[in-house]
């Protein structure tokens, strides 16, 4: 979340990093396939955040074992 500091500011870190997960309901699943990588999340119907300064949508970075995945 303090990806984005303009290069004036200072931050300071206030708590732990977030983990985030997907996640979904049993009702959900039974009538989709449960996703297995990040690019199956592209057939899902699925709830992002929104920036409030510019409007964009936060974009999910992945990794796995220390791996980014896209």
């Amino acid at each position: 979340m303090g990806e984005r500091v303009a290069k004036d500011m200072i931050a300071v870190r206030v708590g732990p990093d977030i983990r985030f997960a997907v996640v979904g309901t049993k009702s959900y699943f039974a009538k989709r396939p449960p996703p297995t990588t990040p690019q199956d999340l592209t057939g899902h119907v699925c709830i992002n955040q929104r920036f409030s300064i510019n409007g964009g949508l936060w974009a999910w970075d992945f990794e796995r074992d220390g791996r980014e995945l896209k």
